[in-house]
């Protein structure tokens, strides 16, 4: 902790304070009587008046020590006069408190640790006792940051300054001292003054115990390196205070008061963003016009984000994920992200939930572009799995793939949430409460699966006032149904509707069987799922995101395509999928001199646009097939699952690329002659 002090001194900057705290080169006394009285007194007056002082007796020659401190008076604490003085090898001992023409001056003698004797100012006189502060003497943590200050007797006023230090980290000191004095007079010139030093302290290797004689040692490295001066002595009060007098360049003593300041608290930064129109606020946090605060390490700020009129909260998006309580950690800097859309269509809803019965009805108020059209309206809801009879879903296939969330997440988030494809004999077997399913209602009485991410209208017809009233679920037992929530909306088919983004949130079933405000995005494009497809004749893939194009070559088993089975999620569209999404371009080409035909996908745009100028590859871009994220030097980013490529070298006569959700199947492609292309993009986790 050494202090790079410049004080006054003459016209003298006091030639870098010599800092104190780390300085100068010890120039030793000769052991006498003055060596016991170095250090830190108190003393206490009365009689015409009465307070305390604080001293600090410093070495000056080898036959007389220097006082000086301050007094403060118990009449008028705010008058507090510095002091200085001298005391010689018979312990006589002088001083005077204020100037030397109007201030007290005190006499008496020193004996060991202890003194005492007269005081007089002007009219008024009386006695003082003074006792010397016994000093630790076991080691203390030097490090951290240290507040010092400078007493001068040639200055008329106290330099002060602070010292920043770590002096003892892992063995070594970095010393940064500075000190100014704001005052005129005699010290008009004596700062500010800076001065950095580093070394090797004089301790062992990790080690951050100091003793008296280590500090000094360590301060007078750090004089010497500052510019020079001598420390003669140290001494260690309390844990949180060092004390200590030298000498400085030009001969003139001076004494230093050292007391531990507090840490400054590490603190990060949240930086809140919203997209669309709504606010989100917080401790700290009105986000809106204030979206940015600093936090202590460790700090929890919890986030409310509340849509503007016409606007629903669609999702969290950075440190927060889904619709629920954001709720942050900050143990490093953050940004969240609110997006808020535009209500699609609206639909007035009516709940009545006890905790025995639930009946829940909407009015969709169809846009009026829409109204006329041939349409569908879908239903959908994210059940608990528990939940699965009080819909009615008692019986299902159990081999066919539905999409569920994990056991971590709220499912108000259809898009967004963490999700999967999982058969529901795995998802009953598991047994596991907080598993959601993806479900939709089919007729009037009728709930069943979303079965590999297939959507079934609930009603079909022409868009209008015949279609608006819907009855969602009727008198159904709400006690295996928290956390439920249910979507309404419609399009001229399933595909149209996801791509518009014309589904919403209508209601919800909290956890106390009542009903609660509904958010988030029903959008079920979690559940839209890339189907693969085998063609033995020709050994090749195909992958498709389609529907249409799947249902298609499930009707025609004359061409030969069947599914492998295997299939990963990606989102359909824009406005389902994450910010840092992009269009997966799809090309189409006919090779083996027009016998084969085989598709190639990628998610980087300057991949894509490359191969949009090769002709001669004989590639035809198609379309953006769907969306996915680029993985950044092959990796996903969190929340998002990585899809593999492989190429399968030209054999066979024609190219064709494997799209692959596992490592291990890459292997097993790798094992049969196929050439990896590593992550290819970033899909639904």
């Amino acid at each position: 902790m050494s202090s790079n002090i410049s004080i006054c001194w003459g016209n003298v900057m006091m030639k870098r304070l010599w800092f104190l705290l780390l300085y100068f080169p010890a120039t030793a006394f000769a052991q006498s009587a003055l060596d016991n009285w170095y250090g830190d007194w108190t003393a206490n007056y009365s009689g015409g008046d009465s307070g305390t002082c604080s001293i600090t007796i410093s070495p000056s020659t080898a036959t007389q020590a220097t006082l000086s401190g301050k007094c403060i008076s118990d009449f008028d604490p705010q008058l507090q006069n510095l002091v200085s003085g001298q005391v010689t090898l018979d312990g006589a001992m002088t001083l005077t408190a204020g100037t030397t023409s109007t201030g007290s001056r005190f006499s008496g003698v020193l004996q060991g640790a202890t003194g005492s004797g007269q005081w007089v100012e002007a009219d008024i006189s009386g006695t003082w006792t003074m006792s010397k502060l016994q000093s630790q003497t076991t080691a203390i943590d030097a490090s951290g940051f240290w507040n010092l200050v400078v007493y001068t007797p040639s200055c008329n006023y106290t330099a002060q300054g602070t010292v920043n230090s770590v002096p003892y980290a892992n063995g070594t000191y970095s010393i940064t001292e500075y000190i100014s004095n704001q005052r005129g007079g005699d010290c008009q010139n004596a700062g500010p003054y800076n001065c950095t030093s580093t070394g090797s302290a004089p301790l062992g290797q990790n080690s951050y115990l100091s003793t008296e004689s280590q500090l000094k040692t360590s301060f007078n490295t750090h004089a010497a390196y500052c510019g020079g001066g001598s420390i003669q002595s140290v001494t260690i009060m309390l844990p949180d205070s060092i004390s200590g007098a030298g000498i400085a360049p030009d001969g003139r003593s001076f004494s230093f008061q050292m007391t531990r300041a507090a840490a400054t608290p590490t603190t990060y930064a949240l930086t809140v963003a919203t997209s669309g129109s709504g606010t989100v606020t917080g401790t700290g946090i009105n986000c809106g016009s204030d979206c940015t605060e600093s936090y202590a390490d460790g700090t929890s700020v919890t986030l409310t984000a509340t849509p503007s009129d016409g606007s629903y909260f669609f999702g969290w998006g950075g440190a927060c994920i889904g619709t629920g309580s954001c709720v942050v950690t900050m143990n490093a800097a953050k940004s969240v992200t609110a997006t808020f859309k535009p209500v699609p269509f609206v639909a007035t809803t009516v709940s009545t939930i006890t905790p025995t019965s639930a009946t829940i009805s909407t009015t969709i108020a169809f846009n009026a572009p829409d109204v006329g059209k041939t349409g569908a309206v879908y239903i959908t809801a994210w059940v608990p799995v528990n939940g699965l009879g009080a819909l009615g879903i008692l019986a299902a296939s159990m081999s066919q793939a539905m999409s569920v969330t994990t056991t971590r997440d709220n499912p108000y988030l259809g898009g967004k949430i963490d999700t999967r494809q999982e058969t529901l004999g795995s998802v009953l077997a598991a047994a596991d409460p907080n598993t959601f399913v993806l479900v939709q209602k089919t007729s009037p009485s009728t709930w069943g699966l979303v079965e590999n991410g297939q959507l079934t209208p609930y009603v079909i017809g022409v868009l209008g006032d015949s279609m608006s009233s819907q009855n969602i679920i009727d008198n159904a037992n709400p006690a295996n149904l928290p956390g439920a929530q249910f979507c309404v909306g419609y399009g001229t088919s399933a595909a149209e509707m996801i791509e518009a983004g014309r589904m919403m949130p209508v209601a919800a079933i909290d956890s106390g069987s009542t009903a609660t405000t509904a958010s988030g995005s029903c959008n079920v494009a979690a559940g839209i799922t890339a189907i693969e497809f085998y063609k033995s004749d020709i050994d090749h893939y195909f992958m498709t995101a389609s529907t249409d194009e799947a249902t298609v070559l499930d009707n025609k088993p004359e061409w030969n395509w069947a599914r492998t089975g295997k299939t990963f999620n990606i989102w359909l569209s824009q406005s389902a999928a994450p910010s840092n999404a992009s269009p997966v371009c799809r090309f189409f080409g006919v090779f083996a001199n027009g016998t084969v035909g085989s598709h190639f996908y990628t998610v980087d745009a300057t991949e894509c646009a490359y191969v949009k100028s090769r002709l001669d590859w004989g590639w035809g871009y198609e379309n953006d097939a769907f969306y996915a994220v680029k993985p950044t030097g092959g990796t996903c980013p969190s929340g998002t699952s990585p899809i593999y490529r492989a190429y399968n070298n030209g054999m066979g006569g024609a190219p064709n690329h494997r799209y692959m959700a596992t490592q291990a199947e890459v292997d097993t492609m790798v094992a049969q002659g196929w050439v990896s292309e590593g992550t290819a993009l970033c899909g639904v986790q």
